[in-house]
């Protein structure tokens, strides 16, 4: 199962669960859909990423009902109090709270992990690096990769999945394997 924010849908056997957001009572809707949910996924595991108030809804029924969450950085703000990617005092407020509730992380690089140690005193973060180049390879320079290449993010074109798609065509004899949600349908459409 995973949350969309646009439609629910099943896309590759992933069920997608549209989960309402409305900006005036929605801290509401947020709080009562997040145990819903929990409760009709009845999940072992709960993983999240990213900054958003649904963050301390999550991490409370998690924390009352004894499911382990994990909370994956995606920014580097994510763990930089008062510089969340977030808009609203209270959501950010809602958010820090959330981290401060959650047990488990995994962050992308060192300064997320900085981040999470000094600001929120965490120490059960599992790091996997963000291996992507900030400029994309579209030479024939050799790739090191004996088996396959994966991409994994949302389908949204700040993910630049088109770079890979590039790649790919550079590189034929090599396997390319994509990886995500759609976060813009009719661009996961479009890549696929």
């Amino acid at each position: 199962f995973s949350f969309s924010k646009k439609e629910r849908a099943i896309i590759e056997e992933i069920n997608f669960i549209k989960s309402p957001t409305l900006n005036k009572i929605g801290i509401f809707v947020d709080f009562f859909s997040a145990l819903f949910f929990i409760l009709k996924v009845n999940p072992d595991v709960i993983i999240s990423r990213g900054a958003g108030r649904n963050v301390f809804f999550i991490a409370l029924w998690s924390k009352l009902l004894g499911i382990k969450l994990i909370l994956m950085g995606a920014h580097d703000t994510d763990f930089e109090i008062g510089k969340e990617i977030i808009s609203r005092g209270h959501d950010k407020f809602l958010y820090q709270k959330g981290v401060n509730l959650t047990k488990y992380f995994i962050v992308q690089n060192k300064i997320q992990e900085k981040r999470l140690q000094d600001n929120y005193k965490k120490k059960n973060i599992l790091f996997i690096p963000n291996i992507w180049r900030k400029t994309p390879v579209l030479n024939e320079e050799e790739l090191p990769f004996e088996q396959f290449i994966l991409w994994v993010a949302n389908f949204r074109s700040l993910k630049r999945p088109e770079w890979f798609i590039e790649l790919a065509k550079k590189h034929p004899s090599k396997q390319f394997v994509m990886v995500g949600g759609p976060g813009n349908l009719d661009f996961y459409k479009q890549c696929k």
